[in-house]
């Protein structure tokens, strides 16, 4: 079995991860074609073994196939992860979580900043990614405003981290912007909370077993 991620994003390789990982529990194989982004799966304890270069049926497009197969379903209300695995042809499926794997480069990148944040290292940490790929998905940037400074008068020390500026410039914390995944990865794996709108940072920092609280914008009730 492969999964081609032609056309998905973090979420998508995320998602791809516990299909793998779960698989692989009960004696299944997968390989997945993250394309461009290779420097995920290994976070996410997929190793060498799991991944491919070779080309399959797009999981975005295809009739019958992830993202498809899900917005064709219509009895009740089903997981993501239940609905592509079973159109994998494994239903039933029970989820494992992947394993996260710092990047030791990361890692240390991520503890020095943390440190600027909070130099005594003792308030509970928060880390807050207010941007996403479709702007019907995002909060009002004012209203991330308002959670930092409450979770900051409340003691938390707060961060943000988006892929531009714009979206982090005044927010009233420490912030950084452009950064590989694996310290984003990082960085979320040492907070306590993480808060993000429907966005590959909230599909990844829940899986790496951080409290996520995600933001969802307008959807459709029958498909979620």
């Amino acid at each position: 079995m492969l999964i081609d991620l032609q056309d998905n994003g973090i979420g998508g390789v995320v998602l791809a991860a516990w299909l793998v990982t779960s698989a692989r529990s009960v004696g299944c194989k997968i390989f997945l074609n993250p394309r461009n982004l290779k420097t995920l799966p290994p976070l996410l304890g997929l190793t060498a073994d799991d991944l491919t270069g070779l080309a399959g049926d797009n999981w975005t497009r295809t009739p019958g196939l992830g993202l498809q197969y899900e917005y064709s379903h219509q009895g009740p209300a089903r997981t993501r992860l239940s609905l592509w695995a079973e159109s994998l042809g494994l239903p039933g499926l029970v989820p494992v979580r992947p394993r996260y794997q710092d990047d030791p480069a990361a890692a240390a990148w991520a503890h020095a900043q943390w440190l600027k944040v909070d130099p005594a290292g003792g308030k509970r940490r928060a880390l807050v990614f207010p941007a996403a790929t479709r702007a019907v998905r995002c909060w009002p940037l004012a209203y991330f405003c308002d959670l930092i400074a409450d979770l900051t008068d409340r003691g938390w020390a707060v961060a943000a981290m988006a892929e531009s500026r714009n979206s982090v410039d005044g927010l009233g914390c420490h912030w950084w912007f452009g950064a590989p995944l694996e310290r984003v990865a990082a960085m979320a794996a040492r907070a306590k909370l993480v808060v993000a709108n429907d966005s590959g940072p909230a599909h990844l920092a829940g899986t790496i077993g951080v409290r996520t609280v995600s933001v969802l914008g307008p959807t459709t009730g029958a498909v979620v």
